[in-house]
């Protein structure tokens, strides 16, 4: 059986993933074995060796496979002369990609049980996920309170929306969580990513350094940058009727420091770090100054 997700929602991408890993140990009832391999941090050969040799063994297995067509482009004609072999075993493949090709679409159309894109929601969507999400939590929220909430976190930002409201659940109230300090400091980042990106990075790091004086981490400073860049892509390409004015044109003029080519390029390699940074918390700030290194090269 084969599960194929793809999209730049990383958010989507982890919790369906949580849940086919949940169904399977549950119907499996621990008579399994599992495998998760992420092409940035596998070499393809140690991916294929294992897939290769497991398919040796007769009890099911669960294989969770991210990024791995674009860290090796070996691995596209791999699955290619293996999908039907794959789909006839017991075993159960999951594949996440945030870009996948005519070809890989149409092998996974073909053979993928789901195929399932990790979509940004629209503000619709949004709002129905925050009342699913509250009530979970025992949280009632005004449509105003719900409306702050997502202009507090940011468009495609579930994860900052999941964190407040957990902050709420552990003893703040929503004014403070939201309209006091949090959002302060929320105003600061902003600033310091415009500062970043002034003068097309090249005082990224000191930057940084700064933001840190100032209790940011990392997680903190991506966030933002995430928002940022998805932000400056929409305008350069024509978009952003909903933006305010004050946002289109800030972003308008920060958006001419870049290609659109590198707009995409940095906004995907962001998101790339947002799951690095997730798996390897510890080495999070790390990871962000070699990805501010990169930006201060490219420039």
């Amino acid at each position: 059986m084969i599960y194929c997700i793809f999209g730049t929602n990383n958010y989507v991408a982890v919790r369906k993933i949580a849940e086919i890993k949940s169904a399977f140990f549950k119907k499996r009832n621990g008579a399994f074995s599992f495998f998760e391999f992420d092409g940035e941090e596998n070499s393809f050969e140690k991916i294929a060796e294992n897939l290769d040799s497991q398919m040796l063994f007769s009890s099911s297995r669960l294989v969770v496979l991210k990024n791995i067509f674009a860290a090796h482009p070996a691995a596209k004609d791999f699955l290619l002369k293996r999908v039907e072999e794959f789909k006839k075993t017991r075993d159960v493949f999951v594949f996440y990609e945030q870009v996948l090709d005519k070809k890989l679409i149409s092998a996974f159309q073909q053979y993928a049980e789901k195929i399932q894109e990790a979509e940004f929601k629209s503000p619709a969507e949004i709002d129905k996920w925050i009342l699913i999400e509250a009530k979970k939590r025992n949280i009632a929220l005004s449509a105003q309170e719900r409306k702050l909430l997502v202009e507090y976190a940011g468009e495609g930002a579930e994860w900052a929306i999941e964190s407040a409201l957990d902050k709420i659940v552990f003893g703040g109230s929503f004014e403070d969580v939201i309209m006091r300090k949090d959002a302060a400091n929320e105003r600061e980042i902003f600033r310091l990513i415009d500062e970043i990106l002034q003068n097309k990075c090249s005082r990224a790091l000191f930057v940084f350094q700064k933001a840190r004086s100032l209790g940011f981490g990392a997680a903190n400073m991506l966030r933002v940058f995430l928002w940022k860049f998805k932000t400056l892509a929409i305008v350069q390409n024509g978009g952003g009727r909903n933006l305010s004015s004050f946002v289109k044109q800030n972003s308008g003029a920060q958006a001419r420091q870049f290609s659109r080519a590198d707009t995409l390029d940095i906004w995907f390699n962001a998101i790339k770090l947002d799951s690095s940074m997730r798996r390897d918390q510890k080495n999070a700030d790390y990871f962000f100054e070699q990805f501010l290194s990169s930006l201060i090269n490219k420039s």
